[in-house]
């Protein structure tokens, strides 16, 4: 169970009371549940025989809206690093004005909100404020202070709050028998979220990790692994992902920090030897480098160059 019950809970008051708002603003960090909460509430706002504690997850609407196949509930989602431009937005709003086909409550998303364009923000504005008849409307974001200002003021904002590294790391421990170290690790990298640590430990991202780390780190020549990584958005969020925690590690270390407080305390070896031939200052100056590439990334702007500095840092004798 994915979705937020306190917000359910929330809904299912405001609902039995007839308070709903026309829109509302999900907050909170990515993998958080902000979608997956959406999906619940249409259930709930659509069962056809309530039973439980919200929905009976078992009647027609229900399955059709788990499995994506409702057409009166919709999302738009775009990939990584795109923007949702205004044609995306005013096919978004003429599905909006469609008669519901046979919900009670139609339910459209729009998720990475902070993606819209100004153009496509301002051809939204109406449409949040008057939409139509038994309509509700979501937006999700992991970076609210990237969305336009008339855009927020225009919804109820609703805020998802990320698990605690202790907290998850016990959950990965009790769900699926892991070791505290590959239990901490997968929490550290899922920033709080249940979902995202369960989406990583099914994919073995203990195996994508360790490789990256023995290809930019452990092995001088890594062209050709640096190439094919940056040919793929999500690989290279990874890769960044990784080496930022890595050197955020062998930065602690050198601090005098406990190994226990570690993201990738599998590779404290390694992390000893190497940080025994760097400065505190020169890792740092990696570090430093790293989160620069990040910003190239997320302004959707080439880090080749930014990469092949990272990588003359690593091997600098």
């Amino acid at each position: 169970m994915d979705y937020s019950r306190e917000i359910l809970e929330r809904f299912q008051t405001i609902s039995s009371q007839g308070r709903m708002a026309h829109a509302y603003l999900f907050i909170g960090p990515a993998f958080s549940g902000k979608s997956t909460t959406v999906n619940a509430i249409a259930r709930m706002l659509n069962c056809e025989q309530p039973g439980g504690q919200f929905f009976c997850g078992q009647c027609a609407s229900c399955r059709k809206i788990e499995s994506g196949n409702h057409p009166d509930i919709y999302r738009l989602e775009t990939g990584l690093g795109e923007t949702i431009k205004i044609e995306d937005i005013r096919a978004f709003i003429q599905r909006c004005t469609l008669r519901s086909f046979e919900a009670k409550w139609k339910v459209f998303t729009i998720t990475n909100a902070e993606r819209l364009t100004k153009e496509a923000a301002n051809a939204l504005l109406k449409t949040l404020e008057e939409p139509h008849k038994q309509t509700l409307i979501f937006l999700t974001t992991s970076v609210a202070e990237l969305c336009l200002d008339t855009i927020k003021s225009r919804c109820h904002a609703i805020h998802f709050f990320p698990m605690s590294l202790r907290r998850l790391t016990q959950m990965m421990i009790d769900n699926y028998s892991l070791d505290e170290v590959s239990a901490q690790s997968l929490a550290f990298f899922a920033d709080g979220s249940y979902q995202r640590a369960k989406n990583l430990h099914e994919s073995k991202f203990h195996l994508q990790k360790n490789k990256m780390i023995d290809e930019m780190v452990m092995r001088r020549s890594s062209d050709e692994f640096i190439r094919k990584t940056l040919s793929d958005k999500e690989h290279t969020k990874t890769l960044l992902d990784v080496l930022l925690s890595f050197f955020r590690d062998m930065a602690l270390l050198k601090s005098g920090v406990d190994e226990s407080f570690l993201a990738n305390r599998d590779r404290v070896r390694d992390l000893k030897s190497l940080s025994n031939g760097f400065t505190f200052d020169h890792v740092m100056k990696i570090v430093d480098e790293i989160i620069n590439a990040m910003r190239l990334f997320k302004d959707n702007l080439n880090v080749k160059m930014s990469m092949s500095v990272i990588k003359e840092l690593v091997w600098v004798k």
